[in-house]
């Protein structure tokens, strides 16, 4: 496992264990089993960076008072995002979403038979507990 990938398994395990969903940077560096270290922080920053990381699968924000930022998993919004980040990270995502017992949004392209040989693609999303 990538620290990318330990990091992205870290938040989703911690954001679902708190109220608010919400985990600071510096929790990233070991849970349970899971070890990333120091540069943990700065993998979580990477894959929630707006220009280069998943902003629509990691939202961000500032703690009052502390120079550290807080990231939180954005389980609600998982149609719109799993399509576009990399297979990697999908895995991960709906491993980690089934093993806590949480439901979670997927688009799916299914193929409609119009007759004549000819089939159009619709896209759908589903609900999967």
């Amino acid at each position: 496992m990538t620290q990318h990938q330990k990091v992205l398994t870290i938040l989703i395990r911690l954001g679902s264990a708190k109220l608010d969903g919400w985990v600071e940077a510096p929790d990233f560096q070991q849970y349970g089993d899971i070890f990333v270290g120091y540069k943990a922080p700065t993998r979580i920053a990477e894959l929630s960076d707006p220009q280069t990381g998943y902003p629509e699968m990691i939202e961000r924000g500032k703690i009052e008072g502390r120079r550290y930022l807080k990231y939180r998993f954005k389980h609600e919004n998982t149609a719109k995002f799993l399509s576009s980040i990399p297979k990697e990270y999908i895995n991960i995502v709906e491993n980690e979403l089934k093993s806590l017992g949480m439901s979670y949004e997927k688009e799916i392209t299914e193929f409609i038979y119009l007759g004549n040989n000819t089939v159009r693609p619709v896209k759908r999303i589903i609900r999967v507990s």
